[in-house]
């Protein structure tokens, strides 16, 4: 009988930008078709979760480390389907180089794509990712519809 548990780390993130008006989430395209967001194991180089997100994220997307911020973490969950012990993290991860760069995707990964939000998302492998995914475009409506409310009834305007 076993008496401990082998447990793999794991992290990575919803990579946003904002580019004007807009806003896009990263997503990565697996050479079966498959969309993912970005994410991976923890090295034992890594000094935290969000450490190995950031580095997970620049490897597999392209884009540089020093251009993406962690802002929160989003949710942490346990994934058995590989026959491993998995946690899981996976946060809000923004992009802050200004322009929206054009991703260039690992050798693991066939694409990678901003896709702007609200609209049409392609279909995400995981169903965890597609619940999360959604979470974060409707909290971003919500933050959208409060900021519009605000500059319609700001201080002098007619009510």
């Amino acid at each position: 009988m076993q008496s401990t548990i082998d447990l793999t780390i794991s992290a990575g993130g919803i990579v946003y930008a904002d580019a004007g008006d807009n806003r896009f989430v990263l997503l990565l395209c697996r050479y079966d078709g498959a969309w993912v967001l970005p994410k991976g194991s923890r090295r034992v180089t890594d000094a935290s979760r969000e450490e190995t997100a950031i580095r997970e994220v620049a490897e597999e997307s392209g884009l540089p480390k020093h251009l993406l911020l962690v802002e929160d973490l989003l949710d942490s969950y346990t994934d058995t389907t590989h026959g491993e012990c998995k946690v899981v993290s996976i946060f809000k991860i923004r992009y802050v180089g200004g322009s929206l760069p054009e991703p260039k995707p690992d050798v693991d990964h066939a694409r990678a794509k901003w896709w702007p939000i609200p609209g049409d998302l392609p279909t995400m492998l995981y169903p965890y990712q597609t619940v999360m995914l959604a979470e974060f475009v409707d909290a971003y409506q919500k933050q959208v519809a409060i900021e519009r409310g605000q500059r319609t009834n700001g201080a002098g305007a007619p009510r």
